[in-house]
């Protein structure tokens, strides 16, 4: 009985790590790549593979990787806060692909003039007496 349970015992551990070593492998590719701005690199921008829904983050220098893609066509997209969005439609991804450096353009607005208009407050408290302001107060 005890052999029966060694036996069965040493399947399962065995079956566990076959089983483990074959979800790890995953059986895509790596995309990777760089995205920078002027030649400087932005830390924490967003890489998407818009139909997978997968993405990575931009480390240090710029660079990101993205595991086990499948092969296909896809669209990828990246993001970064008040950066133009960079999209390359129908990437063919069969093997290991290098993107190359994303160049993001920055999203600069011009605003109009703003006029700071101010009121005295009715009532000041100072240490020993209370101002009342009149000013526009029809009362």
């Amino acid at each position: 009985m005890k052999n029966l349970f060694k036996n069965s015992f040493c399947t399962f551990v065995i079956t566990l790590l076959l089983s483990t070593t074959g979800f790890s492998q995953g059986g895509g590719s790596k995309v990777f790549g760089k995205i920078t701005s002027d030649g400087e690199p932005l830390i924490g921008a967003s890489i998407f593979i818009l139909e997978l829904e997968k993405h990575a983050i931009s480390q240090i220098g710029g660079d990101y990787i993205l595991d086990n893609i499948p092969a296909g066509n896809y669209n990828v997209r990246a993001e970064f806060i008040s950066f133009k969005n960079v999209t390359i439609p129908q990437k063919e991804f069969t093997s290991d692909t290098n993107l190359g450096t994303v160049q993001m353009e920055a999203d600069v607005a011009q605003l109009n003039e703003i006029e700071v208009i101010a009121e005295k407050s009715t009532v000041e408290i100072k240490l020993d007496k209370r101002v009342y302001n009149v000013g526009k107060d029809i009362v």
